[in-house]
């Protein structure tokens, strides 16, 4: 569950840092847009990334936001990926 000031936070207009784990079981991280819908972080991706692929097959992993001298500070959420279709 996400607090008020962590929510207000990630209302700002900031890349988000995607971490999902290899076939080889290293980090891959890269850059994405995110939106907050409830207490979910959503990206949006086409199917056919390295990252969806990660997913489908660990859905382990961790987004990272903020953290520049800019932000004033920044958070890390761990936990399971999922898949949603598109609606």
């Amino acid at each position: 569950m996400l607090t008020d000031p962590i929510r207000e936070f990630l209302q700002k207009p900031l890349t988000a840092r995607m971490s999902t784990i290899d076939p080889n079981g290293y980090p891959h991280t890269v850059p994405v847009w995110f939106a907050l819908d409830g207490d979910e972080v959503v990206v949006i991706s086409v199917s056919d990334t390295a990252k969806v692929g990660h997913i489908r097959a660990n859905p382990k992993g961790a987004i990272t936001i903020g953290g520049d001298l800019s932000d004033g500070g920044g958070y890390q959420l761990k936990g399971k990926f999922s898949i949603e279709p598109d609606p």
